[in-house]
């Protein structure tokens, strides 16, 4: 294999060894314009998952909410803008089985986060040109090696390597990200399996980032509103069922008035003093007042058949959540070890690959493209400098580059 071809592979090896090129905590956070998608969703109602596109003004429809602005907004910052929109205009639900009852949805009960941004375009001396998918904390070193490093690797086994070095790096994120879901979701079954004893700051290992424990704090606050609003829900119907219950002996007792009075009109009509037209108005009082207490024993019955629904469906309910948490740990833990397994296979690819020694190949050069609120600006840019959604990258090999064939 000619030395060049050996040094290239060097350097990509370097660039994406661990830590290489990951951006600071501090980095500048993307903000969202035309062309990124956005994820929406109520905390427990499945119904209402949607992607939804940022339009070409920069708005965004979200269902049951509304058209928003998000272009020229971080996702925190849109999140912000959606809590004091909520505060305005409230979202209202219906509530349990009652379709004239309607209560609030708040902020931490509505989940938006970034399905995916508008990609990023690499040009020039590349081995790919045109759109690479963009991911937060990307360097322009990592979209270098996306694009598959320089473009004059000319041969099979350098391209294949490069290729490898490529799909390493995108299992490696994968893993993070599968772990990060797993994490996420033990902590929600924790917190469902023992309601009220945990709290999203309470789980020693759960999601460890501001986004996995905001997740977890809404689902946490969601379940406990459907908590607090089934209890509602059966209060009232408790309060109704005593009213009934009270109705019904009144009822009894009216009965029992009307068969006394009917057997006295009988004992009257039978010794000459009451007429037939007085029998017949204690029986036509007696079928009245039995038809009434009827009526109230029925709708006892069917107050009480939607109290033992309630129950048991809030019973059930919570045993759903907890299957459901646990198919999905199973699925993404499935993931997991064929992530890991395909990891560990590239990994011993590489291995095999021992480039001999040698100088270091200079680095491209970098011309960046961005735009602003002021247009598009050109300007030089370091490999290790972060990149935004959106952005151009221009790489260009320098004359010590240029003279390799």
């Amino acid at each position: 294999m000619p030395n060049w071809t050996i040094r290239a592979l060097a350097l990509l090896l370097i660039a994406l060894a661990p830590g290489a090129g990951i951006a600071q905590t501090g980095a500048e956070m993307p903000k969202l314009a035309a062309g990124d998608v956005l994820s929406f969703s109520i905390v427990g109602l499945p119904d209402t998952r949607r992607e939804v596109p940022v339009g070409g003004d920069g708005s965004v429809f979200l269902p049951l909410v509304g058209t928003l602005t998000a272009g020229g907004r971080t996702i925190a910052e849109f999140r912000e803008a959606l809590e004091a929109h909520l505060r305005g205009a409230p979202m209202l639900l219906p509530m349990g089985g009652d379709t004239n009852a309607r209560r609030g949805v708040s902020a931490s009960e509505i989940l938006v986060d970034v399905v995916r941004y508008r990609p990023i375009y690499v040009s020039g001396d590349s081995a790919l040109v045109g759109d690479i998918e963009f991911r937060p904390g990307m360097t322009i070193r990592q979209a270098w090696v996306m694009a598959g490093g320089p473009r004059r690797l000319e041969d099979e086994n350098g391209l294949r390597m490069a290729e490898t070095l490529a799909r390493q790096d995108a299992a490696r994120e994968e893993i993070m990200a599968l772990r990060a879901d797993i994490e996420r979701l033990t902590a929600d079954l924790e917190a469902l399996a023992a309601p009220g004893d945990v709290g999203a700051s309470d789980a020693e290992d759960g999601p460890e980032t501001a986004l996995g424990t905001t997740w977890l704090q809404a689902r946490l606050d969601a379940r406990e509103s459907a908590r607090e609003t089934t209890a509602t829900q059966l209060e009232i119907l408790g309060q109704r069922e005593d009213k009934l219950v009270e109705l019904q002996e009144v009822s009894a007792e009216t009965v029992r008035v009307a068969e006394r009075n009917l057997e006295r009109v009988r004992d009257l009509a039978d010794r000459g003093v009451a007429t037939a037209t007085a029998q017949d108005d204690a029986r036509y009082d007696l079928l009245q007042f039995s038809s009434r207490a009827l009526e109230t024993s029925e709708n006892l019955l069917e107050l009480r058949v939607e109290i033992a629904r309630l129950r048991e469906s809030l019973e059930s309910e919570e045993a759903e959540a907890q299957i459901d948490l646990l198919e999905r740990i199973e699925e993404k833990t499935s993931d997991l070890r064929e992530a890991e397994a395909q990891y560990r296979t590239l990994q011993s690819y590489l291995a095999t690959y021992e480039p001999e020694g040698g100088d270091e190949r200079t680095p491209p050069q970098v011309r960046l493209f961005r735009t602003s609120s002021d247009g598009t600006t050109p300007r030089s840019a370091d490999l290790d400098e972060p990149v935004m959604p959106g952005d151009v990258l221009e790489f260009t090999l320098r004359a010590s580059e240029a003279a390799i064939r």
